[in-house]
């Protein structure tokens, strides 16, 4: 009878396992993980079961966080505002600059406010999102690109990432 028992506890073991790891992976969806940048006193919070790779750059100015067949990319860096330009200055001179490098882009959604501004633009099959935070000696950037058949992914992503400026 305990040989019965331990055939049959073996045989179900697969299936304990297996149910473990689906509870986890549920888990992991909604975790986050955070990086911090100190030269520039701000920190992201972004869900490490989509983006699980990251680099880091070399001057500090932020990372780069994508996922593992690179469909998806966020980048979030930091650079002193030395211009000392406002929101709507800062938003013209970079859609002059998309512009001017590829005139084919198109804008699909921008907004500009006093203290950010955001753009989702299409520019050679894929979607651009950025938003600047102009905290003023100071600009923080968050860009996220998906290809043009993964625009949900892009929305689902800006609404899930939290930016914490120190």
């Amino acid at each position: 009878m305990n040989l019965i028992f331990r055939i049959i506890l073996i045989a179900m073991l697969p299936l304990f396992i297996q149910m473990t790891n689906t509870e986890t992976s549920v888990d992991l969806v909604n975790e986050k993980a955070e990086y911090c940048n100190a030269r520039y006193k701000f920190c992201v919070e972004y869900p490490i079961a989509i983006l699980t790779d990251k680099l880091i750059s070399d001057n500090g100015d932020g990372a780069v966080l994508f996922t593992e067949n690179d469909d998806l990319l966020v980048t979030v860096s930091g650079s002193w505002n030395v211009s000392k330009k406002d929101s709507w200055e800062l938003y013209d001179d970079f859609i002059a600059e998309r512009l001017e490098l590829n005139p084919e882009s198109q804008v699909r959604y921008s907004i500009v406010e006093e203290d950010y501004y955001e753009v989702v633009y299409l520019l050679d099959g894929r979607y651009f999102y950025q938003k600047l935070f102009n905290k003023g000696g100071k600009q923080i950037i968050l860009q996220i690109e998906v290809s043009k058949d993964n625009y949900t992914s892009l929305k689902e992503m800006r609404n899930s990432i939290n930016i914490d400026f120190s």
